[in-house]
């Protein structure tokens, strides 16, 4: 009897770095940072670095494309 395959699905990013998250919504990313700096943004910081969670990037961009 052969095996059956597995469904493959598409993987997500957990999160976004601030400059993919620039290139996702068309904008610089000293924008991104701005954006960060005004509250704009939820994210994350861990060590010295920046994360978007992925989830705000959809949502953003969802509330962008209305």
């Amino acid at each position: 009897m052969p095996k059956k395959r597995k469904e493959q699905r598409e993987v997500k990013p957990i999160a976004l770095k601030p400059e993919e998250f620039a290139q996702a919504m068309g904008v610089a990313p000293l924008t991104v940072y701005n954006w960060i700096r005004a509250g704009l943004i939820p994210h994350v910081r861990i060590n010295k670095r920046i994360y978007i969670h992925y989830n705000a990037v959809e949502e953003l961009l969802n509330g962008r494309s209305s």
